[in-house]
């Protein structure tokens, strides 16, 4: 662009601020004069509403005038009629009078003879607000009943007293109300409207034949409905832009609107723009004329300064003539100087390229210059050629991304890929790390970048190796002490599996614990780090128990390439479902040679895991083997640190309980027995001294049998003898026994025994004594006037046993409790008794060897207390029935039998009860050993669920005696298939009674002469 234009330019600039500020000034006039419109329009608008609410006023004061007429009270419609017709008369633009009743029914009209038929008002909307509300109602505009010119309703109510009697209105013109705009002479230009509430126009100043009875425009209807006074914009219904005004009647709720056509408005404006734009154009013609004669001037001076610019660009002497303008001429004296600095800058110049070309060439690193545009090689140095195997000819042919490792991302620019990629590759393919130095300079108009390259790979390689070891040995020195601390052995091996699976560079690591139970030994997943920590889900819980056996895979076994190796080389498999090509499996073996479990790591890569790898595993699996030894020695001492205490603690409770209840009952034997030495006790008090000593003997008697019978079910000889016995006879007699205790207590015992009940298979002592205990049990705890119920009843297949009582109740948190041996639930007021807690343990041992079960009912203390014996319900007669008639009878015959099962072994013992056999049954082969001793069976019946079962030692432990009657006495097995050895038979389970009895038959035949009993035996 030439000078001069830049001087029109400058000239324009100058006159656009003072055009903007003329443009506001005409702005401002222009809000103002809108203002101003406003402000009349709506006081104008104000005042027409205020016109309209007289007028409506002035109506409804008529009308409430007329109903206070005589002719109303007298019901007298003709005078009323007469009355009404003269006040339309006197009231300009109304039509007529009516009068209606609550109901809507009109009873006159002025617009009708009287009696002529007369619609109902009963749906109009301003005749049913008024009934609402009881007060003056002007109606939206509507069409007449007769001529349908367009009118208005006003009605009043007409009260006497506090009642509504009827409705008094006055048809009035809409016209009448069109006659307020030329009340208030409007100019002609302006149109003035009433909207009633619907919107609707009523009154028009303007064209009233053409609107009345037609609805707003929109835009109108819209502002009216929202707000009750305003201004708008719209476009009037002529099609004619407007601005307008509207303020809302108080009286009839309708809108009072005046709209002025746009062009009026905005005429004053347009004519102060046009001023303002005429002068501006004028001012600028002449300014533009003035900096075109002075820009020439300047013009010549620059055009002279362009020209020794060119010399000066040639390398040439400048001589500039003599300027009339100051600054041009100081630019030339100016340019003279900078060709004499040249001439100078250039031999500098030529002097620098030669130190620079030498200083290129000879730097020992590889060094290059590339184009920032083309980023093509503009030159490279011998270092560079060595370096990178290309000769100058293929470098100045490359671009310098050509020697990247790596090419750049996808919408990655080309600086930023060489910023980015710290790796260069040679010609050979080889790759280097290299950090570089540049320089961005510029090179005959082009910029370019010269790049100094120092080849750092064995510098990072080294960095690498020692990064790597300082955080081995950081990450083995915190494991380390992580080990030494940790006493949770699941932790302890999460930390292992962790940092041995970072150290070996395993993708995944695994612990396998091994675990001994019942089952045998296995592989259980402990820990998984790495890759396959996510899917495999949490680790198995359980101890970690050691085999003390040496098993497959104690030795390291490492796999370079599982794809080359046989599939038994994967000792255990990793969780992971990425396919493991390395393999590496180091065990963990405690200080005495026990096998705790194995660290397992694997990658899907193959030849991943060295030697060093290997060492570091082995090192990891030795310090958890004793971080593993350390806690599960730690664990078992606070074990059986706990065990003791509640073992001590239990021992002094037991003893301290067990001293009160022996010295309880001593202390009254030893009170009568004192009175009754002395011989001064009367006959009743002696029998009833008799009676306390008996009674309390008898119960010392019984904790001592029954401590007895603790100590032999811990010791597991405790046995049943069978037979057909009537429980209700054992439940009375177990009553009997401890009524008097009762008595003495003051409670009193019922019985609810269903009648009629058979005999069942039972111990009836041990029957006897579950019973005793129960009611024992719930006397001691029932307060003197409480009571105690014992029911017997046949449920099914059961028999349940009752006993209910009103005593101090059992605590919710002590309920699961009340049956475990030696528990005793909390002394204290609603309980003042605690009790050795034996008893309801042998009740629930008894019952359980009976194939029953037992349970406790308490709503809480203070609410007594219902334990519930069942017992499975096995009827002699019935089975009786189910016997084979073939079968042989095993009347008088011995019969042990042995099954862990309680349920199975009552059921079992029943069976052969059933046909005549004395049954001993125990669940565990010493005990059943120690029964043959004292009363030798003459057959056993025992099962057998694996080679190593309960059964299988009782037969291999009798056979292996010397010769005599224990050494032969026939065994049958309850096993599926061949009878194992030493048995003498088999039958498979579920047995079926007639089945079992006939196998013992058949066995007891075959050792005994045909015809022959079985040789009787001492009982």
């Amino acid at each position: 662009m030439r000078l001069r234009s830049h001087l029109f330019l400058l000239v324009v600039a100058a006159l656009v601020p003072v055009l903007a500020f003329s443009a506001g000034v005409v702005g401002l006039f222009a809000r103002q004069e809108r203002v101003l419109v406003e402000r009349h329009l709506t006081e104008t608008a104000r005042a027409l509403a205020l016109a309209v609410d007289r007028e409506a006023d002035v109506a409804i004061a008529t009308l409430q005038a007329l109903a206070l007429a005589e002719a109303l009270d007298a019901d007298d419609l003709a005078a009323f009629h007469r009355l009404a017709t003269r006040v339309v008369a006197a009231q300009p633009g109304w039509r007529s009078i009516f009068l209606a009743a609550p109901t809507g029914k009109q009873r006159l009209t002025t617009a009708q003879p009287l009696g002529a038929p007369l619609p109902s008002l009963a749906d109009q909307p301003y005749f049913r607000a008024l009934l609402a509300t009881e007060r003056p109602q002007v109606s939206d505009l509507r069409l007449g009943p007769a001529a349908r010119e367009p009118v208005v309703t006003v009605a009043v109510p007409v009260r006497r007293g506090d009642r509504l009697v009827a409705v008094l209105g006055a048809t009035i013109e809409a016209a009448r109300l069109g006659q307020l705009f030329a009340q208030q002479q409007l100019p002609p230009e302006w149109t003035g409207a009433i909207l009633d509430r619907q919107q609707v126009i009523v009154a028009r100043s303007r064209h009233p034949e053409r609107f009345v009875g037609q609805r707003a425009t929109a835009g109108l209807a819209a502002r009216a409905a929202a707000a009750d006074e305003g201004v708008y914009w719209d476009r009037a219904v002529e099609g004619e832009p407007t601005f307008g005004a509207f303020s809302r009647s108080r009286v009839t709720g309708w809108a009072v609107v005046l709209a002025v056509p746009a062009a009026v408005v905005t005429a004053a404006v347009e004519r102060s723009f046009w001023s303002m734009a005429g002068g501006g154009l004028a001012v600028g013609l002449l300014a533009l004329a003035l900096a075109f004669l002075f820009g020439r001037r300047v013009e010549r001076g620059i055009a002279a300064l362009a020209h020794a610019a060119r010399t000066l660009g040639r390398g040439e002497a400048v001589r500039i003539a003599p300027q009339p303008v100051r600054e041009v001429r100081e630019v030339a004296e100016a340019l003279t100087a900078a060709a004499e600095a040249r001439r100078a800058a250039e031999a500098a110049l030529r002097e620098s390229e030669v130190r620079y070309r030498l200083l290129f060439e000879n730097t020992p690193n590889p060094v290059w210059l590339f184009d920032l545009g083309t980023f093509r090689f503009l030159a490279v140095n011998e270092a560079a050629v060595r370096h990178y195997g290309y000769t100058r000819e293929e470098f100045l042919a490359m671009r310098v991304l050509d020697v990247l490792a790596e090419p750049p991302a996808p919408g990655e620019s080309a600086e930023a890929a060489l910023a980015r990629v710290g790796r260069h590759r040679r010609k050979d393919g080889t790759t280097i790390e290299v950090e570089t130095t540049s320089t961005e300079l510029e090179l005959g108009g082009r910029r370019a970048r010269l790049v100094q390259v120092l080849d750092v790979t064995e510098r990072r390689a080294f960095e690498a190796r020692l990064r790597d070891q300082a955080a081995t040995l950081e990450l083995l020195n915190e494991t380390g002490r992580l080990l030494s601390a940790e006493l949770d052995p699941r932790k302890v091996i999460q930390a292992v599996t962790d940092a041995a699976t970072t150290l070996t560079g395993a993708r995944v690591g695994a612990f396998f614990a091994r675990v001994v139970d019942a089952t045998g030994a296995r592989d259980v997943l402990g820990a998984v780090s790495g890759a396959g920590r996510a899917s495999a889900g949490p680790p198995a819980p359980g101890p970690i128990a050691p085999t003390a056996a040496p098993v497959r895979g104690e030795s390291v076994v490492r796999v370079d390439d599982l794809a080359e190796a046989p599939p038994e080389a994967m000792v255990l498999p990793l969780p992971t479902a990425d396919p493991i090509r390395s393999y590496l499996a180091v065990p963990v073996v405690s200080r005495s040679g026990e096998l705790l479990g194995r660290l397992v790591f694997g990658h899907p890569a193959p030849r991943v895991f060295t030697e060093r790898a290997e060492r570091i595993a082995i090192g990891l699996a030795a310090q958890t083997a004793i971080a593993l030894d350390n806690a599960r020695l730690f664990e078992r001492a606070e074990r059986a640190r706990a065990e003791a205490e509640a073992a001590n603690r239990s021992k002094d409770e037991f003893l301290a309980t067990l001293s009160h209840e022996l010295r309880t009952p001593l202390n009254a034997v030893l009170g009568w027995v004192r009175m009754l030495r002395d011989g001064r006790l009367d006959p009743a008090t002696a029998a009833r001294g008799l009676e306390v000593i008996e009674r309390n003997a008898q119960a010392q008697a019984r904790l001592i049998e029954d401590l007895l019978d603790v100590s032999r079910v811990v010791a597991g000889k405790l046995t049943l003898s069978l037979r057909p016995t009537d429980p209700a006879a054992v439940v009375r007699t177990a009553v009997d026994a401890v009524r008097p205790a009762a008595d003495a207590r003051h409670v009193t015992l019922e019985t609810a025994l269903e009648p009629g009940l058979a005999p069942m298979v039972v111990d009836p002592n041990r029957l006897q004594q579950i019973v005793w205990n129960l009611l024992a049990n719930a006397i001691k705890f029932t307060p003197p006037g409480g009571r105690v119920e014992v029911g017997l009843r046949r449920a099914g297949a059961w028999l349940e046993l009752t006993v209910r009582d009103t005593g101090c109740g059992i605590r919710r948190d002590v309920l699961p409790f009340v049956f475990e041996r030696f528990h005793q639930g909390e002394a204290g007021a609603a309980r003042p008794e605690a009790g050795l807690g034996i008893g309801l343990a042998l009740v629930r041992f008894l019952t359980e060897l009976h194939g029953g079960s037992v349970s406790a009912e308490s709503a809480g203390e203070g609410q007594g207390a219902t334990f519930t014996v069942r017992l499975p319900y096995r009827s002699g007669a019935a089975r009786a029935l189910a016997r084979p008639p073939d079968g042989p009878p095993l009347q008088g015959v011995r019969v042990l039998v042995l099954d862990q099962d309680p349920a199975d072994l009552s059921e079992l013992a029943a069976a052969l009860c059933d046909h005549g056999a004395d049954v001993r049954i125990a669940t565990r082969a010493a005990e059943a050993l120690a029964m043959v001793a004292s009363w030798p069976p003459d057959a056993i019946v025992a099962e057998v669920d694996g080679p190593d079962s309960e059964g299988v030692r009782l037969v291999r432990a009798l056979r292996s005696r010397p010769a005599g009657d224990s050494a032969r006495v026939p065994a049958v097995a309850l096993a599926d298939g061949a009878p194992p050895p030493g048995f003498d038979g088999s039958v498979a389970k579920p047995v079926a009674p007639g089945v079992l009895v006939e196998a013992v038959g058949r066995l007891l035949a075959a050792r005994t002469p045909a015809g022959a009993p079985p040789e009787p035996r001492a009982r």
